[in-house]
C-alpha cells in the first residue's frame, strides 16, 4: 500500500516539475490534500470488494448478551441455527431473502458508513426512493468479516449477532 502512495506521489510530483509554474504548485498541493483522503476510501472499497462482496448464508445466530458489541467464545457457544441470505454486489446491488437462497429473493440496495467507531451497513429494500426509515429493512454493526465468515450485530436493539458463511 505504501508502494501505491510512494509511486503516485513521485508521479505528482513529476508532473508538478514539469509544469514548473504556479498552477503546477497549486496541483501538487491539491494532489497532496488528496492522498492524505486516500487511506479512508481506499480502505473502504476495499471492504466493499474484497471483504462483503458475494453470497452469505446465515449459519447461526446468538445474542450479544454483555453488549460489547463483540462475538465472545461463550456467545458464539450459545448459538443456535437460523436461515436469512444476503447477496452483495461491488455496485452497491443486493438481494436480501428470509431463506438461506438466492431463489425469490427481494432486490435491494446497500450502504457502508461508520457509526460508532464501526463499520456499518444499511440495506434498503428496492421500491422506495426516500431511502427513509420505513424502505430499510436492516442496519447492521459490521463485527468482522473475512473471506469465509462474516460477523454482523443487528442495529434496532444491538442485541443479536447474525454469523453468515460465504458460499
Amino acid at each position: 500500500m505504501q508502494a501505491f502512495f510512494d509511486h503516485f506521489f513521485c508521479v505528482a510530483l513529476t508532473a508538478a516539475l514539469v509544469c514548473g509554474n504556479a498552477s503546477g504548485t497549486d496541483q501538487l498541493s491539491a494532489l497532496e490534500s488528496r492522498i492524505q483522503t486516500a487511506p479512508a476510501k481506499i480502505v473502504n472499497a476495499l471492504l466493499q470488494q474484497g471483504g462483503i462482496v458475494g453470497d452469505w448464508k446465515l449459519s447461526i445466530e446468538t445474542y450479544d448478551e454483555n453488549q460489547n458489541k463483540k462475538l465472545d467464545p461463550q456467545e458464539r457457544g450459545k448459538a443456535f441455527s437460523n436461515h436469512f441470505f444476503f447477496r452483495f454486489n461491488a455496485d452497491g446491488s443486493a438481494l436480501v431473502n428470509f431463506n438461506a437462497t438466492a431463489e425469490h429473493a427481494f432486490k435491494a440496495k446497500y450502504k457502508l458508513s461508520k457509526r460508532k467507531d464501526l463499520q456499518f451497513i444499511s440495506v434498503y429494500i428496492d421500491g422506495d426512493d426516500n431511502e427513509g426509515p420505513d424502505a430499510l429493512r436492516g442496519g447492521y454493526y459490521i463485527i468482522s468479516v473475512d473471506k469465509s465468515e462474516m460477523v454482523l450485530l443487528e442495529a434496532a436493539m444491538e442485541r443479536a449477532i447474525w454469523i453468515f458463511k460465504k458460499s
